[in-house]
């Protein structure tokens, strides 16, 4: 289970940045193809995903092969009827997201043969971007041909989705497909709900979402960011209606952490200038929250304007200096944007290196960069990823120099501390 949550974790963080990074740099000729299996845990066929696994050059890996084979044990369903799972394996199994790992790592390998593209998958979604969607798009039915023979498991034409700065060409190049071939017919480019996919253009909502990460036009990602967040709002509203009768300081407790888990993610793989009017929103909604919680409003309108500004400043300090601990998340989207982009991108530096090295990574930047930092494949790719020329091409790299340059001046003069 460890293994599959770091696994999940790196592969999270990493796809998603770097296809932020790709869609602003593809031509626009190119974009993102995303593929969706069918049923994939269920179909999977499962003697061959146990013999991979068995044959699996992984020590660890090849020890979960006894384990998946009790696996298929008979389980008691709600109506009494014993089930036995005869092929693929148990959705919700801690084990199944390594087995349906295993099982399709050949077939992404012929189809990054196939397409000459880093395709990458997330368990059932496969992520294609390319620079030519015209050459890419006929050789998806090719693959799901492999797919089929190598795991038994087929594409979903329904949910294959596409991105492109360039939605006319897109559209005409699946409508010219689809004259000859029925597979593509159901082929679409991602948009929000609102938007019809015929019509959609880029800057008009076009996008997808991709393992939690809004990946398209600046409308799309505003549109998903303000949904994450009405869902995080009504959350934490359920939340205080229910446990405040009961007792007012569950209903706190709860209130300082609900919104986290679904907001985080967000903060480290979209831009702070994006998400931080978001998260402000919710802030105040915290506060206010509180405020009903404690019956502090009745109190306040007592207070003159320097006790007020101590209140306000005491409910975002730690519990530990005195605070409520309502820690504002507005203040901490820069500091998990930079953390996610130096955490994400394999090997892209030295588990080692702190802030105090990566201050280089500014926009002052140096010879510094690309020198004495060696000359190793690693180095290489952080004085790429650190160099003027991605800056001022690449929005996301823009985010982060602005955001690291914005902690280290908070470092510096005391207010934050990395």
């Amino acid at each position: 289970l460890t293994l599959t949550l770091t696994l999940t974790l790196t592969l999270t963080l990493t796809l998603t940045l770097t296809l932020t990074l790709t869609l602003e740099k593809l031509p626009d000729e190119g974009g993102i193809i995303l593929l969706d299996i069918a049923n994939a845990y269920s179909t999977t066929d499962r003697a061959l995903g146990l013999e991979k696994i068995r044959k699996h050059p992984d020590t660890a890996i090849r020890n979960l092969y006894p384990l998946l084979l009790s696996a298929n044990s008979p389980e008691c369903t709600p109506k009494g009827v014993d089930i036995t799972v005869a092929t693929g394996v148990q959705q919700g199994c801690p084990l199944s997201s390594i087995f349906f790992a295993v099982a399709i790592h050949d077939s992404l390998l012929r189809l990054r043969e196939l397409t000459g593209n880093p395709a990458v998958a997330y368990q059932d979604d496969t992520i294609i971007p390319t620079n030519n969607l015209k050459d890419t798009l006929p050789l998806i039915e090719k693959y799901a041909e492999l797919l089929f023979e190598d795991v038994g498991v087929r594409l979903n034409p329904n949910k294959t989705k596409i991105i492109t700065r360039d939605a006319d060409r897109a559209r005409a190049t699946l409508a010219e497909l689809a004259k000859d071939n029925s597979f593509f017919s159901n082929f679409k480019l991602g948009c929000i709900p609102d938007v019809d996919s015929n019509s959609v253009q880029f800057g008009g909502g076009l996008g997808a979402m991709i393992n939690g990460t809004p990946v398209g036009d600046s409308t799309f990602v505003h549109y998903q960011v303000d949904k994450a967040t009405n869902k995080s709002a009504a959350h934490m509203r359920r939340i205080v209606k229910r446990l405040a009768p009961q007792s007012t300081q569950a209903a706190i407790l709860l209130l300082r952490n609900c919104i986290l888990p679904r907001m985080s993610h967000m903060m480290g793989s979209v831009r702070p200038a994006v998400i931080e009017p978001y998260l402000e929103r919710l802030d105040d909604e915290i506060k206010e929250h509180f405020r009903r919680l404690t019956r502090l409003d009745t109190t306040l309108k007592y207070l003159s304007e320097t006790e007020l500004a101590v209140v306000e400043a005491r409910l975002s300090l730690p519990i530990a200096l005195g605070g409520v601990g309502l820690v504002p998340l507005k203040d901490i989207a820069k500091a998990a944007y930079v953390a996610t982009i130096v955490q994400s991108i394999p090997r892209l530096v030295k588990r080692t290196i702190d802030f105090v090295e990566l201050a280089a990574a500014m926009p002052q930047l140096t010879d510094w960069i690309g020198t004495d930092m060696g000359d190793t494949d690693t180095h290489r790719r952080l004085a790429t990823f650190t160099s003027k020329e991605v800056m001022e091409k690449s929005k996301c790299a823009t985010a982060f120099f602005i955001a690291h340059a914005h902690l280290q001046h908070q470092d510096a003069t005391g207010l934050y501390s990395i």
